[in-house]
Protein backbone atom coordinates (compact mmCIF):
# COMPACT_ATOMS: atom_id res chain seq x y z
CA UNK A 1 0.00 0.00 0.00
CA UNK A 2 1.18 3.87 -0.32
CA UNK A 3 0.04 6.78 1.93
CA UNK A 4 -3.03 6.81 0.77
CA UNK A 5 -4.22 3.24 1.38
CA UNK A 6 -3.95 2.19 -2.59
CA UNK A 7 -2.07 0.03 -4.28
CA UNK A 8 1.11 1.80 -5.87
CA UNK A 9 1.29 2.09 -9.81
CA UNK A 10 3.95 -0.46 -9.95
CA UNK A 11 1.97 -3.74 -7.99
CA UNK A 12 2.19 -6.77 -9.34
CA UNK A 13 -1.73 -6.75 -9.24
CA UNK A 14 -3.27 -3.94 -10.52
CA UNK A 15 -5.30 -1.86 -8.56
CA UNK A 16 -4.70 -4.37 -5.50
CA UNK A 17 -3.29 -4.45 -2.46
CA UNK A 18 -1.99 -7.77 -2.88
CA UNK A 19 1.71 -8.38 -3.51
CA UNK A 20 1.89 -11.99 -3.19
CA UNK A 21 -0.08 -15.04 -2.14
CA UNK A 22 -0.55 -18.41 -0.71
CA UNK A 23 0.97 -17.41 2.54
CA UNK A 24 0.20 -19.34 5.63
CA UNK A 25 0.47 -17.92 9.36
CA UNK A 26 3.05 -15.05 8.78
CA UNK A 27 4.60 -13.89 12.06
CA UNK A 28 8.19 -11.82 11.03
CA UNK A 29 8.70 -9.39 8.13
CA UNK A 30 12.30 -7.72 7.95
CA UNK A 31 13.54 -5.96 4.65
CA UNK A 32 17.32 -6.69 4.29
CA UNK A 33 19.24 -3.56 4.26
CA UNK A 34 22.18 -4.63 2.09
CA UNK A 35 19.76 -6.70 -0.98
CA UNK A 36 16.65 -4.59 -0.35
CA UNK A 37 14.21 -7.92 -0.44
CA UNK A 38 11.35 -8.49 1.69
CA UNK A 39 11.91 -11.85 4.12
CA UNK A 40 9.37 -13.45 5.99
CA UNK A 41 8.82 -16.37 8.51
CA UNK A 42 5.61 -18.38 8.47
CA UNK A 43 3.95 -21.27 10.30
CA UNK A 44 2.84 -24.57 8.93
CA UNK A 45 0.01 -26.43 9.95
CA UNK A 46 1.69 -29.85 11.99
CA UNK A 47 4.52 -29.31 9.61
CA UNK A 48 6.76 -27.10 6.95
CA UNK A 49 7.08 -23.90 8.99
CA UNK A 50 9.12 -21.77 6.64
CA UNK A 51 11.20 -18.65 5.87
CA UNK A 52 10.56 -16.88 2.52
CA UNK A 53 11.93 -14.51 0.05
CA UNK A 54 8.74 -12.43 -1.39
CA UNK A 55 8.74 -12.30 -4.92
CA UNK A 56 6.30 -9.58 -6.66
CA UNK A 57 3.35 -11.66 -7.71
CA UNK A 58 4.58 -14.87 -6.02
CA UNK A 59 2.93 -18.08 -5.28
CA UNK A 60 3.74 -19.40 -2.01
CA UNK A 61 1.06 -21.56 -2.70
CA UNK A 62 0.11 -22.70 0.54
CA UNK A 63 -4.33 -23.46 0.43
CA UNK A 64 -6.68 -26.14 1.05
CA UNK A 65 -4.90 -29.37 -0.41
CA UNK A 66 -1.90 -29.03 2.11
CA UNK A 67 -0.79 -32.21 3.75
CA UNK A 68 1.47 -33.33 6.31
CA UNK A 69 1.74 -36.68 4.75
CA UNK A 70 4.34 -36.89 1.35
CA UNK A 71 7.52 -35.07 0.60
CA UNK A 72 8.01 -31.53 2.06
CA UNK A 73 8.00 -28.74 1.51
CA UNK A 74 6.25 -29.67 -1.88
CA UNK A 75 3.35 -31.39 0.45
CA UNK A 76 2.16 -28.00 1.99
CA UNK A 77 2.81 -25.67 -1.28
CA UNK A 78 0.40 -27.14 -3.83
CA UNK A 79 -2.57 -24.78 -4.66
CA UNK A 80 -3.02 -21.99 -6.98
CA UNK A 81 -1.23 -21.38 -10.20
CA UNK A 82 2.66 -21.75 -11.71
CA UNK A 83 4.75 -21.10 -10.56
CA UNK A 84 4.45 -22.35 -6.87
CA UNK A 85 7.41 -21.01 -4.85
CA UNK A 86 9.19 -22.97 -2.45
CA UNK A 87 10.33 -21.65 0.68
CA UNK A 88 14.18 -20.59 1.06
CA UNK A 89 14.14 -22.59 3.99
CA UNK A 90 11.45 -25.03 5.81
CA UNK A 91 11.19 -27.14 9.17
CA UNK A 92 9.15 -30.39 8.86
CA UNK A 93 9.10 -30.33 12.56
CA UNK A 94 7.54 -27.40 13.74
CA UNK A 95 9.72 -24.88 15.50
CA UNK A 96 6.71 -22.19 14.88
CA UNK A 97 9.18 -18.72 13.49
CA UNK A 98 8.05 -15.40 15.29
CA UNK A 99 9.98 -12.31 14.57
CA UNK A 100 12.92 -11.80 12.26
CA UNK A 101 15.14 -8.83 12.06
CA UNK A 102 18.48 -8.55 10.44
CA UNK A 103 21.73 -8.23 11.95
CA UNK A 104 22.86 -4.47 10.32
CA UNK A 105 25.59 -2.98 12.92
CA UNK A 106 23.67 -5.38 15.89
CA UNK A 107 27.30 -5.70 17.30
CA UNK A 108 26.83 -9.84 17.51
CA UNK A 109 30.38 -11.09 16.17
CA UNK A 110 30.14 -13.48 13.08
CA UNK A 111 26.12 -11.86 11.95
CA UNK A 112 26.55 -9.01 10.43
CA UNK A 113 24.09 -9.50 7.44
CA UNK A 114 22.43 -12.43 9.06
CA UNK A 115 18.38 -13.02 9.16
CA UNK A 116 17.98 -13.87 12.41
CA UNK A 117 14.50 -14.88 13.41
CA UNK A 118 12.72 -16.35 16.62
CA UNK A 119 11.22 -19.74 17.48
CA UNK A 120 8.13 -20.03 19.44
CA UNK A 121 8.36 -23.55 20.14
CA UNK A 122 12.02 -24.16 20.70
CA UNK A 123 13.55 -20.59 22.08
CA UNK A 124 16.50 -20.96 19.38
CA UNK A 125 16.99 -17.72 17.37
CA UNK A 126 18.34 -18.83 14.25
CA UNK A 127 20.80 -16.90 11.72
CA UNK A 128 20.65 -17.39 7.80
CA UNK A 129 23.74 -16.60 6.35
CA UNK A 130 22.57 -15.55 2.99
CA UNK A 131 23.85 -16.09 -0.42
CA UNK A 132 26.07 -13.58 -2.39
CA UNK A 133 23.16 -12.37 -4.62
CA UNK A 134 20.91 -12.22 -1.07
CA UNK A 135 18.27 -14.50 -3.02
CA UNK A 136 18.95 -17.55 -1.11
CA UNK A 137 20.17 -19.06 2.19
CA UNK A 138 23.69 -20.48 2.18
CA UNK A 139 23.64 -21.76 5.76
CA UNK A 140 22.00 -21.51 9.07
CA UNK A 141 23.08 -21.27 12.56
CA UNK A 142 21.59 -21.33 16.09
CA UNK A 143 22.45 -17.82 17.65
CA UNK A 144 21.24 -18.28 20.81
CA UNK A 145 19.16 -20.63 22.69
CA UNK A 146 16.68 -18.88 25.26
CA UNK A 147 14.88 -21.16 27.68
CA UNK A 148 11.43 -19.89 26.61
CA UNK A 149 9.22 -18.93 23.47
CA UNK A 150 10.63 -15.98 21.68
CA UNK A 151 7.57 -13.83 20.42
CA UNK A 152 8.83 -10.86 18.32
CA UNK A 153 11.97 -9.07 17.21
CA UNK A 154 13.42 -5.61 16.63
CA UNK A 155 16.60 -3.76 15.58
CA UNK A 156 17.03 -0.38 17.53
CA UNK A 157 18.01 2.70 15.76
CA UNK A 158 21.71 1.83 16.94
CA UNK A 159 21.27 -1.14 15.31
CA UNK A 160 21.11 -3.43 18.58
CA UNK A 161 18.42 -6.47 18.44
CA UNK A 162 16.14 -7.01 20.68
CA UNK A 163 13.29 -10.00 21.19
CA UNK A 164 10.40 -10.91 23.60
CA UNK A 165 9.25 -13.72 25.32
CA UNK A 166 6.14 -14.47 26.97
CA UNK A 167 8.15 -12.34 30.36
CA UNK A 168 10.06 -9.73 28.81
CA UNK A 169 12.07 -7.83 26.74
CA UNK A 170 15.42 -8.82 25.91
CA UNK A 171 18.99 -7.48 23.87
CA UNK A 172 20.89 -10.03 22.46
CA UNK A 173 24.35 -8.71 23.87
CA UNK A 174 28.28 -10.54 22.22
Amino acid sequence: MNLSAKAPADNPFPNKRIYSFGHRNRFGLAFDPQGGGLWISENGPECNDEVNLIVAGGNYAWGQHETCAGTAPGNTNQDGPQPRLLPEVFYVSTIAPTGAEFCNGCGLAGQSGHLLFGANNDGKIRSLTLDAGRDDVASQSVAYDHPSAVISMIAAPNGQIYFSDPSGIWRLTP
